[in-house]
């Protein structure tokens, strides 16, 4: 027994042989057998061991013992030497040492199948499951069917002894050739010590573990000779959130892509990854153990480093080689690049060698993003989600509404870097008292504070301090030329530098409107004269300090002892007053405890990530994440029995011989081709046709790459799924967890199964806390009249004394020409109270009584009946309340299929092409033609075109849309799909908010404003059966802006004192467009302002003052609105509305030889010669601005022919404009009333 012991602690003793072995296999095998140490603790046979374990001799003796061998035992012993050796250990472990001659048919029927160690590892037995209907049945090779001795043999327990056993000889083995590794949840990891220290973060653990050395082909010995131990990062996830585990799965992969690209690099300074594991449900990066800690690891164990040149000259080596590394990631190939996204000291390891510092390289990609065009402007903005905000950059607050550039690392590495002068000066004492000065107020190395309507960052006064006061370090002083000098020189002068690379200002053409968004509030102001680094630069100066240290010792150290200078005070430092908090992190208590650097950065990444969470925002753009609903589908396949029998037919199709290979369900499933080459294959291969087909609607490129994420197929980093992957009801474990259930067919539209899918949602929202905002009152205020539906003859009534949930309907009215419209006048309104038959009802307003009925709701508002149409009618009134009969309807039905009352919206739905696979026995699944998609089916759809609608979805708290392809449900918890898949999006969550405008009320200011002028830019190019609407159908919203965004206003202009109704008013036609006046009917009783875009028709953009240049004219304009006024809303009163403003000249010849730009809101009706022309200045140049800059913003008015107010003529806005400040006249001017 000492013996096999010994041997189990042993990976080099191979003195073993065939003739001095132990007698019998058993006694053989359990000498070689390792226990695993990692989670599970069970043995396995080291790679290579089979071999000294599974010799002829021993096959021999265990088959054939003592008997003459004949030519069939001679195959059958060659067959299992050599091609079955682990199939044979299995079974000899399985059914036991006196097996007898069951071994011996079992390995004979394993010849004749050809089963050998490459069809292992075997499934699990199948259970009954009561959705399948299936018995429970043995896996292959043991489902016999006609040998009644091996049935006798292997029954239940020894084919489960069987397949628990096979993992012994299964355990993986780790080489450069194969990153990716998809394991069974019950496979073994050869890891054979495991240090019961782990280090543990929000999202992952690492733990420090030995590998067996036959496992792995990649690692040679560390600096002292011993073996290298490998770093295993865990990541980490919760089992009741199927979102984050799906988020976590999508992040796996991109981390899991992202090294396997950079790996390509073979940078030094970048840590080599060895592998991928995907086991189970668990997720594993593997790495080599960094056996000198991290980079603050380091500082610590050396709390006072020597006083040396050589250490200088390491140190500027290594930093040198960390910005080569950004450099290389910033130009990956030269076709894309990465951005690591969350550099700090712990991220950065350090590997010992003969040096004192060591070698640096940087970790930790799971932040990596890989942007495919090297820009500073990309369209929207990037996504780091869970960064540390103490060593991120001012943009990833100033700038959350656009792309993140490269230049993010720069400030982390200066950062850094700055933190190793320290260290190096001051020893780490000094590090930690930096660290905590900066965490007595913002925390990070950059603050924000307001000025007036704007937000700017500079680097915080404490890292100026310090840095001042390190230049007066003997080591670093002017007077002293030195490595520490010109280090500290490039961090403060070329680093630690707030302004990013100006990127050139985009003019237009005079008879062209600006698109833009004002994003003033966001902008970080560049410094005059500095502008960021690139990487590439950092490492050119970290180099010319290496070369000029060559034989010159007294620059790089000029004094080999340590001085005794004071380390910098933080009594005089000014701290953060009107500072705005970096958002997730909070001041610490008086007399709290120091905080570790390191503890206190994991705990602010949380922060952070809740902040973006609950802000609902999470840095805007119109990406769509995309979510399995299996719980809520498996639910429902468990309550429900009536499925058409047609929803999972199998489309098996031909395949080519390269899709014949393809294994799609696997974690590292990729695929590289070409359109060409599909398209040729098409027409033999179905898989190929359904990829070709589904290319060309999505614009492929002519070379991609297509990979798994989820239970989508995707090009690249494509947000758009190409597309999807279904499994049915049911299915055993050889489908991935993450693969939607489902079906590939939808039921038809009237079937009870739709029906039975659309209770089930509205069920899981009214029993859902977390949905709260979703339900409205069990009494609401209910409208006016309302439909009763419960009937058979359905009745039109009057509300009053009564009480009930009610559905509302959405729904074009579509043109008069071709639909008939149903309604409601002075003239039928009795008969309609009496009883409406059912069949004289249009085909839409038919479906939304079906609908209603069968969610057993007793009443339902359409507007065109419920509301009395004519001039004779109550719409205005009726108008006024519309804000309260969508929010407080049970669920709005919205019949975004169809074009008018005629077409109802219970129709056929599209099919979508699909093929499906197998998998394993009896699970198949389906690749299918993608049908997700929100945004082109409903926010894109017609009925969404329609001006009346944005309010309606806007003030629903949840919606139901029946679109051509399928159903959607979108409440606060998001979108779902009839297919079962979640979807979300963050601007669309602004408009899908049930307490709409809540969502954006935890954002910036910047953010706000952002969000109301997309949402006036959208509305102003929706479409009205009657243009006069325009007021009235957004009057809800309106009201809601202005009380969620605290402050007055009207006719879609804002003034909050602050600036606000400056920027408000500089709206424009759009690009290429032009508006035209609207006519407001006497009936409407609304009287609507030239300075409102609501007075016209058509699109609207605004122009965008560069806010560094500008200010707000504070004397030239009066609001409308004063302070102690009562609050009124748009279609409150007739009465008119002025704004007072100073109208001046200005000197229009001179102004076109500047560059003049003037926007005329008609330009057919008034332009540069419209008599009586002068503008009203909204923003004026900067104090201390260039004369190149001074630009005015400019209201553009006229006086009004047919009016006059008290004597004084009343002007009009025509336009707006831009126009150097020498133009504008500050003598001829006039007080003038612009209506």
């Amino acid at each position: 027994m000492s013996k096999s012991a010994d041997h189990k602690h042993s990976e080099t003793d191979d003195s073993g042989s065939e003739s001095d072995g132990p007698e019998t296999l058993g006694d053989k095998l359990l000498v070689y057998l390792v226990e695993s140490k990692f989670d599970v603790r069970r043995e396995f046979l080291p790679e290579g061991y089979i071999d000294k374990v599974i010799s002829r001799s021993a096959i021999q003796d265990e088959l054939f013992s003592g008997k003459k061998l004949d030519g069939d035992d001679e195959s059958l012993i060659n067959f299992i030497h050599a091609h079955a050796k682990k199939v044979f250990a299995t079974a000899y472990c399985a059914l036991g040492s006196n097996a007898g001659s069951s071994l011996l048919d079992t390995m004979d029927y394993f010849r004749r199948l050809n089963f050998t160690d490459g069809a292992l590892p075997i499934n699990d037995i199948q259970k009954a499951d009561k959705t399948r209907k299936a018995k429970t049945k043995l896996p292959f090779p043991f489902d016999f069917s006609d040998d009644s001795r091996l049935q006798s043999v292997w029954r239940r327990m020894p084919v489960r002894s069987f397949y628990q056993h096979q993992w012994k000889f299964l355990a993986p083995v780790f080489s450069r050739e194969k990153f990716h590794h998809t394991l069974h949840p019950d496979a073994i990891l050869p890891f054979i010590w495991k240090n019961i220290v782990t280090k543990e973060g929000r999202f992952s653990k690492v733990h420090q573990v030995k590998i067996h050395k036959g496992h792995q082909k990649l690692l040679g010995p560390r600096a002292d000779g011993t073996p290298a131990h490998i770093a295993i990062k865990e990541i980490l996830t919760t089992d009741d959130d199927e979102e984050l585990q799906q988020e976590v799965e999508q992040n796996f992969k991109v981390e899991a892509d992202a090294l396997s690209d950079i790996a390509s690099l073979k940078h030094k300074h970048i840590i080599e990854r060895i592998a991928a594991i995907t086991r189970g449900e668990n997720r594993y990066f593997m790495f080599q153990w960094a056996d000198g800690g991290n980079l603050r690891d380091f500082w610590k164990s050396h709390p006072t480093p020597e006083f040396d040149a050589n250490l200088v000259r390491e140190s500027v080596t290594q930093l040198r080689g960390l910005a080569d590394a950004l450099a290389a990631l910033h130009n990956y190939k030269g076709e894309g690049n990465y951005r690591h996204g969350d550099l700090k000291p712990e991220n950065i390891l350090r590997f010992e060698d003969k040096t004192f510092v060591g070698t640096l390289k940087i970790a930790d990609m799971g932040l990596a993003k890989r942007h495919t065009e090297a820009t500073d402007a990309r369209l929207g903005p990037t996504n780091t989600k869970y960064g540390t905000a103490r060593y991120e950059p001012p943009e990833a607050v100033t700038n959350k509404l656009k792309a993140r550039s490269r230049l993010y690392d720069v400030w982390s590495l200066g950062c850094i870097i700055l933190e190793y002068i320290i260290w190096f000066l001051y020893g780490y004492d000094g590090v930690r008292e930096f660290t905590e000065a900066l965490l007595d107020d913002t925390g990070c190395f950059y603050r924000t504070e307001k000025d007036g309507n704007q937000t700017k960052a500079e680097v915080h006064p404490i890292v100026v301090h310090w840095m001042n006061e390190l230049s007066k370090h003997p080591e670093c002083s002017k007077s002293t030329h030195t490595a520490i000098r010109t280090l500290l020189d490039l961090v403060r002068d070329r680093l630690l530098v707030v302004a990013l690379r100006p990127s050139p200002e985009t003019t237009s053409e005079m008879s062209s409107a600006v698109v833009s968004v004002t994003l003033a509030d966001t902008l970080e102001p560049p410094q005059v004269g500095a502008a960021r680094a690139k990487a590439a630069a950092a490492s050119s100066a970290l180099q010319a300090i290496l070369e000029d240290g060559e034989g010159n010792e007294k620059y790089l150290l000029s004094s080999k002892n340590r001085p005794g200078s004071r380390r910098p005070s933080a009594a005089a430092i000014p701290r953060s007053s009107n500072t705005l908090q970096v958002p997730g992190q909070s001041k610490p208590k008086p007399n709290a405890p120091a905080k570790d650097a390191s503890i206190y950065t994991t705990k602010d990444a949380h922060r952070l990530t809740s902040y973006l969470k609950l802000s609902g925002l999470k840095g805007l753009n119109h990406t769509w994440s995309f979510y399995s609903d299996n719980k809520f589908a498996n639910n429902l396949v468990d309550t429900y029995e009536n499925f058409p029998v047609d929803l999972s037919l199998p489309h098996y199709r031909g395949l080519c011989a390269q899709c014949e290979e393809l294994d799609i369900l696997s974690s590292d499933f990729q695929m590289t081709d070409t359109l060409a080459d599909i398209e040729k294959r098409a027409d033999t291969c179905g898989f190929c046709k359904l990829l070709a087909k589904a290319c060309k609607k999505t614009n492929a490129p002519k070379v991609f790459r297509l990979q798994r994420y989820g239970p989508t197929l995707r090009i690249d980093n494509a947000s758009v799924p190409l597309l999807s992957i279904v499994r049915d009801p049911g299915g055993g474990s050889e489908i991935p967890k993450y693969i939607q259930v489902g079906f590939p067919n939808l039921s038809p539209a009237r079937h009870s199964l739709h029906f039975e899918i659309i209770r089930q949602w509205l069920k899981e929202c009214d029993n859902n806390p977390a949905h709260e905002n979703c339900h409205c009152d069990e009494n609401p205020t209910l409208p006016t009249r309302l439909l009763d539906v419960q009937t058979s003859t359905i009745r039109l009534i009057d509300t009053e004394g009564l009480q009930g949930q009610y559905l509302a309907l959405s729904h074009p009215w579509g043109d008069p020409a071709i639909h008939s419209h149903f309604c409601t006048y002075t003239s039928n309104i009795v008969r309609h109270k009496a009883g409406i038959d059912f069949n004289v009802l249009p085909d839409t307003f038919k479906d939304a009584v079906t609908i209603t009925r069968e969610l057993d709701i007793k009443y339902l508002w359409i507007d065109s009946l419920c509301i009395i149409q004519g001039p004779d009618g109550d719409f205005t009134e009726q108008a006024k309340h519309m804000e309260d009969v969508f929010s407080s309807a049970y669920c709005v039905l919205a019949a975004s299929r169809a074009a008018g009352q005629c077409d109802g919206f219970l129709g056929d739905r599209v099919r979508r092409d699909y093929i499906t696979f197998s998998r394993g026995e009896d699970e198949v699944y389906h690749v299918c033609e993608e049908i997700d998609n929100f945004q082109g089916d409903v926010i894109d759809g017609a009925l969404n075109q329609r001006g009346w609608v944005l309010q309606e979805r806007a003030l629903a708290r949840r919606t139901i849309y029946f679109t051509e392809k399928q159903t959607y449900w979108e409440c606060a918890g998001g979108i779902r799909c009839e297919t079962f898949t979640k979807l979300k999006n963050n601007i669309a969550a602004f408009l899908g908010d049930p307490k709409f405008p809540e969502v954006a009320m935890s954002s910036t200011r910047g953010e706000m404003i952002y969000l109301y002028q997309m949402f006036y830019q959208q509305y102003s190019r929706l479409q009205f059966s009657k243009v006069e609407d325009r007021p009235f159908a957004i009057a809800g919203l309106e009201k809601r802006l202005l009380q969620g965004f605290a402050t007055r206003g009207g006719y879609g202009v804002f003034d909050d004192g602050k600036g606000l109704l400056h920027r408000s008013l500089l709206w424009c036609r759009s690009l290429g467009g032009t508006l035209g006046r609207i006519k407001f009917p006497v009936e409407k009783k609304i009287f609507v302002p030239t300075w409102s875009w609501m007075a016209y028709e058509g699109g609207i953009d605004y122009l965008a003052p560069e806010w560094n240049k500008t200010e707000w004219e504070q004397q030239d304009l009066r609001s409308p609105w004063s302070a102690d006024s009562p609050v009124q809303y748009t279609t409150d009163k007739n009465s008119t509305i002025s704004i007072e403003a100073t109208a001046r000249d200005f000197d229009e010849a001179k102004a076109v030889k500047e560059h003049i730009t003037l926007y005329f809101d008609m330009p057919d009706k008034a332009d540069g010669r419209t008599p009586g022309l002068k503008c009203v200045i909204l923003a004026r140049p900067k104090t201390g601005s260039t004369t190149k800059d001074r630009m005015c913003y400019v209201l553009l008015v006229a006086p009004q022919v047919t009016k006059r107010f008290g004597g004084s003529t009343v002007f009009e806005r025509v336009g707006v404009g831009k126009m150097p400040e020498s133009c504008v006249s500050q003598l001829d001017k006039i007080e003038v009333k612009l209506q």
